[in-house]
């Protein structure tokens, strides 16, 4: 049966209307105030003008700010994509029969509130935490280390937060094409690809499934699994 192709789009479009309205369109808005004149009164006055925009680059104070931004955003990204690419090989590989309770560990973290999260961290890192206080009761320092409010702090929190949501992408990803990984073989260029991501493109579809919780299966693509040449013989 030829599948539908709106069918997707369907499915996607809570989650496509949900970032348009919340990201795309604050964006959008932000543009547009940025062109505007800001009174004495406090008020903003409808203009095009590239004023604002000329003392940003007057003062390098704001530039640095935002270079800073942009290097710890991808320094981010780069750690949670070796936290996730780590722990989706594993699984990808592995046929412990831990294989669910771990991944139950790994989606841990959804289940705890964000705000939470965010300040255990002072539990941990804190001149009083449990990192410092370990330290100074063997001996192994003399004043707490400062680990928190600084730029190593900012990176770990934010990866954190992210990395059981890069961690739970690439766990469905390996499994989902491992049937075309199979059977494409070493000659077909997919091993070259596998080092990138963990997906292997094939024009074939294949089973996959990703094991979310306890008996719980979201079956991303039911088809009858093809031959494995690993298993034969």
């Amino acid at each position: 049966m030829k599948e539908k192709p709106w069918k997707p789009w369907l499915l996607l479009s809570p989650s496509l209307t949900a970032v348009f309205l919340l990201l795309v369109v604050p964006v959008c808005f932000v543009v547009v105030y940025s062109f505007w004149l800001r009174a004495p009164s406090g008020m903003d006055i409808p203009a095009f003008q590239f004023g604002n925009y000329a003392k940003f680059f007057a003062d390098s104070f704001y530039p640095v700010i935002l270079l800073n931004t942009i290097r710890v955003a991808l320094e981010t990204v780069f750690i949670c994509l070796i936290m996730g690419y780590i722990p989706a090989y594993f699984f990808y590989r592995t046929e412990s029969r831990l294989k669910p309770f771990l991944m139950i560990l790994v989606m841990l973290p959804f289940w705890i509130s964000f705000i939470i999260r965010t300040l255990s961290w002072i539990n941990i890192l804190g001149d009083s935490g449990l990192i410092n206080h370990l330290l100074l009761k063997y001996g192994m320092i003399t004043t707490p280390l400062p680990m928190l409010y600084n730029e190593g702090a900012v990176i770990m929190g934010l990866d954190s937060i992210s990395a059981a949501v890069h961690d739970f992408k690439y766990l469905c990803e390996p499994g989902r094409y491992r049937q075309k990984f199979d059977r494409g073989g070493p000659k077909s260029g997919m091993h070259r690809m596998a080092g990138i991501s963990g997906s292997y493109p094939a024009p074939e579809p294949a089973r996959g499934e990703c094991r979310v919780s306890v008996g719980i299966r979201a079956h991303l693509r039911h088809v009858p699994a093809a031959h494995d040449p690993r298993r034969s013989g």
